[in-house]
This record gives C-alpha cells, sequence and structure tokens, in this order.
C-alpha cells in the first residue's frame, strides 16, 4: 500500500502544461462526476486514476487534435481526505483532513498516526500489531487491497514504514487484544493514546475525587496531584488500585509507595483511564465522604465505596 500512487477523484486541481502548446496549459479541477474538463478534447474520466495513467490517457487524447502531445501533470490542490477510523478507539468514525490552510498552503497527506490521533486515541484494548488498513484499488476491475502494520514497531523501533500516508476512502480497523503491562508502559506516553484519562483518587488525600490526568502519569504522581497523602493519617504502605477491564472483569492491586519512586510495573504503574485509587489511613475512620464520588467508567450504577466492597 505504501507504495501506491495518489489516486485522483474529485476536488483534486491538476496543473497540466503543454510543452508546445503553451496555450492550453493551465490548471484544471476534477468535477464532482470524476470527469477533467479540457480544451479540444473536451470531458477525460481520471476517478480512481493515478497520475501516470492520467498522463497517459491525455497524451492519446491530445495526439488526436496536436502534433507534439507532449505534456506533464502536477496536483496543485488535493481533495480533503476522508477516512474511516473504526473499532478499538475512543472516537470511531469517519474523518476529515484538509489538506490545505487558510493561506492556501499545501499540507502534506495524513498518516496512520495522524488518524489515530484525530479518533480520539487507541483504547488500552488495542491489538497495537496488528492494524489493518484497507484502501480501494484501480486497474481493470475495482478491487481491495489490505496490509496490516504494527503501532508497536513505528512507537519502540521508529519504524516510520508502518506509518504509512492515507488516501481518500481508506478503511483502518483496530482489533481487541489483550496488552502485557510492559508494553503498554513503553508505548502509554506516545500520540496515539489520549492526551489526558480520568481517575478517582479516593481515602486519605488532601483532595480526594476525580481528577484529570496526562495519559502516561504514573500512580504515585496521581496522588501527589491530589495533595498527597495526608499526615499521620495515610498509610503509604497500603495503597489499592482498582481497574474495571472493559470486558467486565475487576482488577486488584496493593502497592507499597515511595513519594520519590519512579515509574515501574511493581511499584509505580502507568494509570489508564477510569483507574480508581485508594490510600488507606493508619486508623479505622469513616471514609465515606471521601470515596462517594462516581467512578468512571461505570457511571451512575455504582459507587466508589460500593465497588471497593465488592472487589473486597
Amino acid at each position: 500500500i505504501q507504495k501506491d500512487k495518489y489516486i485522483l477523484g474529485p476536488g483534486d486541481k491538476l496543473k497540466i502544461t503543454f510543452l508546445y502548446a503553451p496555450s492550453i496549459t493551465g490548471e484544471y479541477p476534477v468535477l464532482s462526476n470524476g470527469s477533467l474538463p479540457l480544451p479540444l478534447v473536451g470531458n477525460l474520466d481520471v476517478r480512481g486514476k493515478n497520475i501516470n495513467q492520467v498522463q497517459n490517457i491525455l497524451i492519446k487524447e491530445f495526439s488526436k487534435q496536436l502534433l507534439r502531445p507532449d505534456l506533464s501533470i502536477q496536483v496543485t490542490e488535493f481533495r480533503p481526505v476522508k477516512v474511516s477510523v473504526i473499532g478499538e478507539v475512543n472516537k470511531p468514525g469517519l474523518h476529515d483532513f484538509e489538506n490545505s490552510g487558510e493561506d492556501g498552503i499545501q499540507k502534506k497527506m495524513p498518516t496512520l498516526i495522524d488518524a489515530l490521533s484525530k479518533a480520539g486515541g487507541v483504547t488500552n484494548q488495542t491489538n497495537l500489531r496488528d492494524v489493518e488498513v484497507i484502501r480501494k484499488f484501480y486497474g481493470k476491475e475495482e478491487s481491495l487491497k489490505k496490509t496490516s502494520l504494527s503501532l508497536v514497531d513505528i512507537i519502540t523501533k521508529g519504524d516510520q514504514s508502518q506509518n504509512i500516508f492515507l488516501y481518500d476512502g481508506d478503511i483502518i480497523t483496530l482489533k481487541k487484544a489483550s496488552i502485557n503491562e510492559e508494553e503498554f508502559n513503553s508505548i502509554a506516553s506516545s500520540n496515539i493514546f489520549p492526551k489526558e484519562i480520568t481517575v478517582n483518587i479516593l481515602g486519605s488525600v488532601y483532595a480526594p475525587g476525580n481528577r484529570t490526568i496526562k495519559s502516561n502519569t504514573p500512580l504515585v504522581q496521581a496522588i501527589m496531584q491530589a495533595g498527597g497523602p495526608v499526615k499521620w493519617k495515610s498509610n503509604k504502605g497500603n495503597v489499592e488500585l482498582i481497574r474495571i477491564n472493559q470486558n467486565g472483569s475487576a482488577y486488584r492491586k496493593r502497592f507499597k509507595i515511595d513519594l520519590r519512586q519512579s515509574m515501574s510495573r511493581e511499584n509505580n504503574p502507568i494509570l489508564r483511564d477510569g483507574d480508581l485509587i485508594r490510600v488507606k489511613p493508619t486508623l479505622i475512620e469513616n471514609i465515606a465522604s471521601g470515596i462517594g464520588a462516581v467512578t468512571d467508567p461505570i457511571g451512575s450504577v455504582i459507587n466508589a465505596i460500593a465497588l471497593i466492597k465488592l472487589i473486597d
């Protein structure tokens, strides 16, 4: 797919330069029906064809009118690119990319990463090693091309051959798969993930409740953003991370935190959207006021204290 030439369609504008007929050199738009209106030869259907194919067609047609139909073609204005992103992303659907700004300056073609960023980023369940891209291919008969790309290779190896340019009409499908913690930690700070997530920090912290944090924030840093543990009341050796997976299963793990701890899977993991963190007190006390906030993604179905009781 990466080697495919750009496919023309309605909204593109072509500059056609005639070497021996400068009077008809100019810019010509591809109309909504896919035709290219030209002097001497009339309207020619160019939809679904690449530049080389159109050039051959034009030379053949103009050879009937000109002794020397030598010409060159350049795309001077690209149509907006519309791609479909479906599956394990936060905002699936049809996404548009304008290829020229208000000043008329041409922008680059969108890439796979651009499309995933516009679709709100991948979810925690996305299969990052098998992203499918489907593209229409025009030859004697219309057919489809399909390829599989690895986001992990883009992020961890810098393999830009996996970050292909997208064409109008491309379909990107992201499948669901389990992902191990090490791999998640290595890619969570990349731009394919949402910039921010929401977590609920409860118990003996100065500012309990829902907090919006950066998507690559570790556990300890999130606790500090909630004001940090309350002195003399919080048990830093008994911090719980509670997570509701997309398949409905619950995950709970206890941590002994060090406020100077750097990011690690064992002691200071990266948080995910909807995580619930509970900093337990050192003494038995009523903490219902600190955990009454509604959690996300469970929403209005169950509150945080009921969730803790269920998992306990």
